[in-house]
């Protein structure tokens, strides 16, 4: 399966050389992800606090938390330069694209320039916006692609036949990869799919399949099954919070929590995406701008491929024996062709997030290379694939080619300030909004406590959650801080208006800002605010009633369209004069004003502003309800 030829070596040490480069030229990548929960997993399960913590990271605080230690091992433990973290990923990521280059070589196994070809293969697979955009960081979806990788490549390799040892050691990598992260449980389905193809078509027995399901399911218990019991005793559900209409565990909604900003939501979505990937514009496929001239390339020469071979049908009628064209439906083109069919439509149901399906379009990258060698002249061919790929290079390498991009440099890869005295002594941090900050863990006192009560997910002060707030907070009283992006607190109005929004929102939790007490945290790209918390000064015997009467329009506007408005966690917000719900599912807000007497629904990247009616109106019924999904991308 691996050939260990000179020119073999080459091509490895070019594959891996040109991933370096590329992640020294993109720098390194602190997005989101990074500051909310890439550090926090691996600190969360070394020191603990995984049983003491309440959503700090937010619904992501739950994730398996394994493929996430190297990072935190390299960069806080070992305290390893940014750029040797960077250089590490980049060497490990870049073995993906050797699969796809050894892949290649079983594919043109019979062609004199099968090495030439295999490389054409490897560029064109390497230039994958979806990998280029992660290669080198801290995100844990190109090492799983690795893994998914290697797991076709021992699937297809045999040419006798598919064998139980490959299958078992295939079911392991699947395993293991869905094991980090679910999501590829796509990949286990597509490779399954393949795996039965080469039994049905009589290339392997069906103790192969056994083998396959034996292996994933061994790696998925040894990887997994400890964090899934320790959730299960927990939260009653082995995969918190996700999947709670499945499980039903008391201490999250009992909707469904998946993010739907990029699945398809019409059968015509998932042919439309195709050339939509195509276009210069955020959240196609990804929260960025990840152009891919790539899949509608492939697309328009497979429609070719179809009519060249029907014509070739009706002009001969039949060509080849029967057992010739079974040959042909059994060869590696049509197997990988499966594999990324069968991941594609998976893909797109589940979560059309192109971080998420690496292998699919590097893969995509090779059967495009092999379209222009069946169906053109082979000198044409060459060029037309050099010129996609410096073309498609040169497209993406115009947008932003990392989330947050930040400069290489010698010093720490997470680079935090913190005072003293969170070092020295231990507090409850309870963060407000969507993003936690909650990679500040390791930086400050380990024996400490994270709550993000106000976030993606609003957590209760009712019911079995809410007790576990409430008993979080009893513990911690006297001792608990508010943990806020700063702002100019020179700024008089801006000040005020801060301090009026901080009281509305803390009051349900029975907290308020003691503004003396304030500690500057600074990181990398933000600046927090780490305020004591102290009880309320005055009670607002308003509250209550207002709140039962917002619950009400709430649940009514949840009620008539809850596709859209979920999962519901029955929690409302009150903010200066508006009430406010966020669904994380579609990243929807709908805001009660109590100023303006109007209910609206608000989606910040599809620039709507929804008027539903007034809060009576609503409460009656009467309100314009629009339950059809409105586009979740970027306007233009």
């Amino acid at each position: 399966m691996f050939e260990f030829r000179q020119s073999n070596k080459v091509a490895w040490a070019i594959i891996l050389f040109a991933s370096l480069s590329w992640t020294f030229w993109a720098g390194k990548d602190l997005g989101w992800d990074v500051a909310n929960h890439h550090l926090y997993l691996p600190f969360s399960l070394l020191t603990g606090r995984y049983d003491t913590d309440l959503y700090a990271a937010g619904p992501q605080s739950y994730q398996n938390p394994l493929g996430y230690l190297p990072f935190y091992l390299m960069a806080v433990v070992a305290e390893w330069p940014a750029w040797v973290v960077g250089a590490t990923f980049a060497f490990i990521h870049g073995l993906g694209i050797v699969a796809v280059f050894q892949i290649a070589l079983i594919v043109w196994s019979r062609d004199r320039l099968r090495v030439f070809w295999a490389a054409l293969a490897a560029a064109m697979a390497w230039i994958s916006p979806a990998f280029l955009v992660v290669v080198g960081t801290s995100s844990i979806d190109p090492i799983t692609a690795v893994l998914i990788l290697l797991a076709l490549l021992l699937v297809i390799g045999e040419e006798d036949g598919l064998e139980s040892r490959s299958a078992f050691k295939a079911g392991l990598l699947v395993g293991l990869a869905f094991a980090l992260k679910q999501s590829n449980a796509v990949f286990a389905l597509s490779i399954g799919a393949v795996a039965l193809w080469r039994v049905l078509m009589t290339q392997g027995r069906l103790r192969a399949m056994f083998s396959l399901v034996a292996g994933g399911l061994l790696a998925t218990c040894s990887a997994v099954g400890w964090w899934a019991w320790m959730l299960w005793e927990k939260f009653n559900n082995p995969i918190y919070p996700l999947y709670n209409n499945v499980f039903h565990s008391p201490y999250a909604s009992q909707d469904p929590m998946l993010a739907m900003r990029f699945m398809a939501h019409s059968p015509f979505d998932y042919v439309s995406r195709i050339w939509e990937m195509a276009w210069f514009k955020e959240f196609v496929s990804m929260e960025s701008i990840l152009p891919d001239i790539r899949p509608v390339l492939l697309f328009a020469l497979a429609i070719m491929l179809f009519l060249v071979t029907v014509g070739r049908f009706v002009v001969r009628e039949v060509q080849g024996s029967r057992s010739e064209r079974s040959n042909k439906l059994a060869s590696v083109d049509v197997q990988l062709a499966l594999f990324v069919l069968v991941s594609y439509f998976l893909w797109m149901k589940t979560s059309g997030n192109a971080r998420y399906v690496i292998p699919l379009f590097l893969i995509i990258g090779l059967l495009l290379v092999r379209l222009l060698w069946a169906l053109m002249p082979l000198k044409i061919a060459r060029s037309l694939c050099l010129i996609v790929i410096i073309l498609q290079l040169s497209y993406f390498a115009s947008a932003n080619v990392r989330l947050v991009p930040k400069r290489w440099d010698a010093g720490p890869y997470f680079n935090i300030e913190v005072p003293k005295r969170l070092i020295d002594k231990p507090y409850l941090h309870v963060s407000l909004g969507l993003q936690s900050f909650a990679s500040i863990a390791p930086f400050i006192n380990a024996h400490g406590a994270m709550m993000n009560p106000v976030g993606q997910v609003s957590l209760p002060t009712s019911g079995p959650l809410g007790k576990k707030v409430l008993d979080l907070l009893a513990a911690w009283r006297g001792r608990t801080r508010i943990l806020m992006p700063t702002f100019d607190r020179s700024d008089v109005d801006r000040r005020v208006a801060i301090h009026s929004l901080m009281q509305s929102i803390l009051y349900r939790l029975g907290l308020d800002v003691n503004w003396s007490d304030c500690l500057p945290i600074r990181g990398p790209g933000f600046n927090l605010l780490s305020c004591a918390a102290v009880m309320p000064v005055k009670s607002d015997q308003s509250f209550e009633s207002q709140r039962i009467l917002m619950d009400e329009a709430f649940e009514k506007v949840e009620a008539i369209c809850p596709m859209i408005f979920s999962p519901r966690t029955g929690v409302s917000e009150r903010g200066v004069g508006k009430w406010q719900r966020f669904y994380a599912n579609t990243d929807a807000t709908v805001t009660i004003s109590q100023t303006d007497d109007v209910i609206f629904v608000s989606h910040g990247r599809s620039n709507i502003d929804r008027v539903i009616g007034s809060i009576n109106d609503v409460r009656a019924g009467k309100g314009k309800f629009e339950c059809k999904m409105w586009s979740l991308r970027a306007p233009d």
